[in-house]
């Protein structure tokens, strides 16, 4: 059974064996039988945590607080309507420091297809939801109840000691479990987060003349979504259009100014800008009432000066033509390459007029194919992963955790080599790449090579290279 979704952030769940339901006293008893699964997280490598890191980072973002599988009957007509729920809880060996995970949980053994709804830190929402109706909402339409699971208020990313986890969903095809049933998916389910995140930084030609002091972001929603409409979402699990509660307000404005790590002082405000979707009002007339869209305005002093200067960023396509709808589990990064003159002086009037002296760049991407980026004042070069580790089995291109996707907005596009170090002097003598050039604009996934190891744990090292922009990744095989 083919899932609908691919490969996120490298965070995945695999179906097996053995969990628990929750009960919350408001289901008929179920008297049939029940098929214990196991969930199995696959969380991406992090660096080790930093203390005096204030934002959170690719740690926090994945980070599971609970689990929910809520299970609807497919019917003929298509027709799909909610029957029960389960928490999933983890199991006993599972260490949640570690990069794997491992959850357990209970679904009923039924005669009729079931499509298995996942959705993760929303237990809050989940039971609020469920206790609205007398009936549990059992035998309703699946849309008509999902839509009702929102998050509301400012999102605290404050930091890896105090934040709020970000609530993630997916879901499975239609399947029949029996109790014979352990898994019910040929292939991995990725979870898509609800939020967006948005962080700014200078060009090297912008710091030489402009310290950065504060982001204020204007126009975001007052709540979000948690499950995503179907239609707005493909079959890559990729956002196309915003999913948007019934009900929300605009936000009053918000400042940021603690440039800590990741973030840097004067340069970059990074991991602390987290907003709901968004819809672009005017999308096509850039003369329109801009005081209803999304933005972001910067602040900071411009060459000698020490009083604050302002000015406007728009959400913009990348040719400028139209503005941009802001997506779940998308990254909007603002790269401002140049400062040539102080902008507006308050926050309020460089919101409610134009933005001058200053050229900006807003870029997005799908974190479902691109994490780490990197980028000067013109271009961007990104991957999905900054680290591989392998057990000692051979990697070929038929292998699964061998791959590593690529996109760059360079014009000359891209290039790769693996080598024995960081330094570069000399290639690798056991990996190797099956493609080592690919072209502009475009996500390609290439797969590393590597003979079975029979000796001690080796390293290498991946250069990836877009014009001046470099990009590294560290890959280890172990022995056993």
């Amino acid at each position: 059974m083919k899932t609908i979704v691919k490969y996120m952030l490298a965070m995945t769940i695999f179906l097996g064996t053995s969990c628990i339901k929750e009960n919350f006293g408001n289901e008929e008893p179920c008297n049939c039988e029940e098929q214990e699964v196991t969930l199995r997280l696959a969380m991406p490598y992090v660096s080790p945590k930093n203390p005096t890191t204030r934002a959170i980072g690719e740690e926090e973002e994945n980070a599971v607080e609970n689990l929910y599988a809520l299970a609807f009957r497919v019917h003929d007509n298509g027709e799909e309507t909610f029957q029960y729920m389960a928490q999933a809880r983890m199991t006993d060996n599972s260490d949640p420091e570690s990069a794997s995970q491992s959850f357990s949980v209970r679904l009923r053994v039924q005669n009729y297809s079931q499509r298995i709804v996942l959705v993760s830190n929303a237990q809050s929402q989940i039971k609020a939801l469920v206790a609205s109706r007398a009936d549990g909402w059992v035998n309703q339409e699946k849309e008509a109840m999902l839509k009702n699971l929102v998050v509301a208020g400012d999102w605290n990313a404050t930091s890896p000691q105090n934040y709020a986890k970000i609530p993630m969903w997916s879901e499975s095809e239609p399947i029949v479990v029996s109790g014979r049933t352990l898994e019910i998916s040929d292939g991995p389910i990725p979870m898509l987060r609800m939020t967006a995140k948005i962080e700014v930084q200078l060009g090297e030609n912008a710091r030489r003349n402009f310290k950065l002091k504060s982001v204020h972001v204007y126009n975001a929603n007052s709540a979000g979504r948690i499950v995503p409409v179907s239609a707005n979402i493909d079959e890559t699990l990729k956002a196309l259009h915003p999913s948007l509660p019934e009900s929300f307000s605009v936000r009053p404005p918000m400042r940021f100014a603690d440039f800590t790590a990741p973030g840097e002082p004067d340069v970059a405000m990074l991991g602390a800008i987290y907003v709901f979707e968004t819809a672009a009002r005017n999308k096509t007339d850039l003369n329109g009432d801009a005081s209803q869209e999304m933005c972001i305005v910067v602040g900071g002093t411009y060459g000698a000066e020490e009083i604050p200067t302002f000015y406007r960023i728009d959400f913009l396509s990348r040719d400028g033509s139209q503005r941009i709808d802001i997506l779940r589990n998308f990254r909007y990064a603002c790269n401002i390459a140049e400062v040539n003159g102080a902008g507006h002086p308050t926050v309020e009037e460089a919101f409610a007029g134009k933005s001058y002296n200053m050229i900006a760049e807003v870029k997005q991407w799908d974190v479902s194919e691109i994490t780490h980026i990197v980028f000067d004042n013109h271009h961007t070069l990104g991957a999905d992963k900054n680290a591989f580790a392998f057990d000692r089995a051979a990697r070929t291109t038929a292998s699964a955790d061998n791959k590593l996707s690529i996109l760059t907005d360079a014009p000359a596009g891209w290039k790769a080599e693996a080598y024995a170090d960081a330094s570069r002097t000399r290639p690798s003598d056991w990996l190797s790449l099956n493609q080592k050039f690919g072209a502009a604009e475009t996500v390609a996934k290439i797969s590393l090579i590597a003979a079975e190891n029979t000796g001690a744990e080796r390293s290498a090292y991946i250069s990836v290279t877009a014009g001046n922009l470099k990009f590294g990744i560290t890959v280890k095989q172990g022995r056993k």
